[in-house]
């Protein structure tokens, strides 16, 4: 008999049935067995009545046994129905109960919010937290907020456009996760910190809109906020301004969060300036909600607008890096930078010793230098001076990468 989905049992009164799923609940009343059964699609009730052939089946069965039923779908009299559930005004009449893998007794109760337990052990049982109404909600409606994204781009005319997961490393403010080349021994590849890398590529051949939902992969320091690894929704546009790329974005988000059934605050959506934000709310991140409304789950979103891109602060070079991507500085030269730069490895307690170029005309210089066998490449970029310290002038910063390591050093260089 061919499978039908939970969610389709109420067009299915009075015909037999074969479903397949997992025990949700089991409810052992002595002459008659009730379950709770799920699948992808939803929730249905099954009883094994008295006398059925399925009853010795129905005794051993235990809550997450993956099993196939078969059965008939009937209405509940009028007084069982459960209008507030899926289901809530049929049941199934179950005939006969395949158990296709049983389960061992649950590590923690998966049938409430696994929030509360502790990490290491939803980590270690990772599929049975996924299998939760919560972890099953926030997996389907990431899914959907993508699905309804990507639709709304291709309406307006972009194009999806996937970039490489190898690629060469780049001169911006994180740290990168190398790939060792097997093919070019001593080589490495970099795993991209942002899907941007290949923007000009891609804008200078034409494709004047298109989006990436694309992975970053960043070595940084690990916050309740943020990993390893996550997902952003890239768009690039030509021939535009930055109010059309803010109304663009504020036409998506809101044609998608809105068809998804959720309530936003305040449209237009506000700008307000860094500088107020800071004052008012202390972060650059803020909540406009008040608890009432966090609790009927309405939305709210905002534009922080006049970032201070440049710190104020100047130097003999010019104003200080940018706050956000060293891979922006202003195309000024750096001027000569004269002896070695040091650079200590203090995980395996060892020094090594590399001369970078004698003048860099550039802001970002590359240069391979052969001076060992495990460290055989690095790449120098500039960063203005930030501050002196008493026993040396400091002019420079560089940043030396030990491409075998993946590390990221931050050097003294004096001029």
């Amino acid at each position: 008999m061919q499978r039908t989905l939970i969610r389709d049992l109420g067009a299915n009164v009075g015909k037999k049935v074969c479903i397949s799923g997992w025990v949700n609940v089991r409810r052992d009343q002595g002459k008659m067995v009730f379950f709770d059964f799920r699948d992808r699609s939803g929730f249905v009730q099954g009883v094994v009545l008295p006398g059925s052939m399925a009853m010795e089946v129905a005794k051993d069965t235990r809550n997450e046994y993956v099993v196939r039923v078969e059965g008939t779908v009937n209405r509940r009299p009028e007084k069982n129905i459960q209008a507030d559930y899926q289901n809530g005004d049929i049941e199934l009449e179950i005939h006969a109960i395949e158990i296709l893998n049983p389960s061992d007794a649950m590590p923690f109760d998966i049938l409430g919010n696994t929030s509360g337990i502790d990490e290491a052990v939803r980590a270690e049982y990772r599929y049975l937290d996924l299998r939760s109404k919560r972890m099953q909600k926030n997996m389907r409606i990431r899914s959907e907020f993508v699905r309804r994204c990507r639709e709304y781009l291709f309406s307006k005319d972009f194009v999806e456009i996937e970039t490489p997961l190898l690629t060469e490393s780049t001169p911006e403010g994180s740290r990168d996760f190398v790939v060792p080349s097997r093919l070019h021994p001593g080589k490495f590849y970099a795993l991209p910190q942002s899907p941007q890398q290949y923007k000009q590529l891609l804008m200078t051949a034409g494709f004047e809109q298109y989006f990436q939902i694309a992975r970053a992969i960043r070595d940084e320091d690990l916050r309740a906020d943020r990993g390893f690894e996550h997902t952003q929704l890239d768009l690039e546009m030509s021939f535009i301004t930055r109010d059309e790329v803010m109304a663009a974005i504020e036409d998506m988000v809101t044609t998608v969060i809105e068809s998804m059934g959720y309530t936003i605050k305040e449209k237009p959506f506000p700008r307000i300036s860094y500088k107020d934000a800071m004052e008012k709310y202390g972060v650059d991140k803020f909540d406009l909600r008040t608890p009432e409304e966090k609790e009927k789950g309405i939305l709210a979103y905002a534009w922080v607008v006049n970032f201070p891109f440049f710190e104020k602060t100047m130097s003999v070079n010019g104003p200080s890096p940018t706050t956000h991507s060293p891979c922006r500085f202003p195309n000024t030269s750096i001027g000569s930078c004269a002896g070695n730069i040091l650079v200590t490895y203090t995980q395996r307690n060892m020094t090594l010793s590399a001369t970078v170029l004698k003048r860099a005309e550039v802001p970002y210089v590359r240069t391979s230098r052969k001076f060992s066998k495990q460290f055989t490449e690095f790449w120098v970029s500039r960063r203005m001076s930030l501050r002196s310290e008493s026993d040396i002038c400091l002019k420079h910063f560089v940043m030396v990468r030990l491409r075998t390591e993946g590390l990221l050093l931050v050097l003294n260089v004096a001029s």
